[in-house]
Order: structure tokens, then sequence, then C-alpha cells
């Protein structure tokens, strides 16, 4: 058998058996991902964490910077601020491929923009843990 008919053979099995899973991961009209009790905690959740996100920028526009606001805040809030990012990150997510306030754009625009912070925060907070990381090792040698 020539490689490319091996090669469809087992993606006709894969479809076959992973197809109406891979359909309601990918597809965005299909059943929700979560359930009604759960959505309003996710909801909830975002939009407090989004507020909080939104409150310390204000403060940090006004106060003269970020190092200024986290100066004047207890460590363990900004801890637990700053480790929250990632629950938000995910639950925006979550809430955005569930289709959360369809038809509602002041929402959904809201909505996606809180998936967007969040997962770049994330990301500069792997990138910076990576960097530290990778001086502290070049001086350890």
């Amino acid at each position: 058998m020539p490689p490319q008919d091996r090669t469809r053979t087992a993606h006709a099995q894969i479809v076959s058996q992973f197809g109406p899973a891979l359909r309601r991961v990918v597809n965005p009209n299909g059943p929700p991902m979560i359930g009604p009790r759960i959505r309003p905690l996710l909801v909830g959740f975002t939009a407090a964490m989004s507020l909080a996100a939104l409150a310390f920028w204000i403060a940090a526009l006004v106060a003269g910077g970020p190092r200024a606001v986290i100066a004047g805040i207890d460590m363990t809030l900004m801890v637990l601020f700053a480790i929250a990012h990632l629950p938000a990150m995910a639950a925006a997510i979550v809430l955005w491929r569930d289709g959360a306030f369809q038809g509602r754009a002041v929402l959904r625009a809201g909505l996606l923009a809180s998936a967007v912070y969040f997962s770049a925060a994330c990301v500069i907070a792997v990138l910076g843990n990576a960097l530290a990381a990778s001086i502290l090792g070049m001086l350890d040698r």
C-alpha cells in the first residue's frame, strides 16, 4: 500500500473514532462546554478579576506606575492577584469558546479583552521567569 493511502486510512480511522468529540471541541455552535451551574461562577470570577486588573492599572496611572501601586499594596494580596491571572485567563477563554454573551456586543468585546489581557499577562510572566532562570543559570557557572 502506498504511503498516501496509509495516511488516508489512518486519518479515516481517527476521524471515525474521535470525530464526534473533535466536532464538539471545534464547533462553536455545538453543545456548551460548561454547565449552567458553573457558568455564573466563571462569569463572576472573570468579571471580578477584570475589574481588579482595571483598578490596578488605573491606580498605576494615577500613582505614577505599577511599582508605586505594588509598593502600596500588601504583598499577600499582590501575590494572590498575580497567581489568579492564570485561572482568569482559562475562565475567559472557556467562556469565549462557549459563546457567552452572544448578541451582546459590549459584553462580548469585554470578554475578549479580558481573555487577551490575561493571556498576554501570563505569557509575559512565563517569559520573565524564563529570563530570570537563564540569568541565574549563567551566574551559577
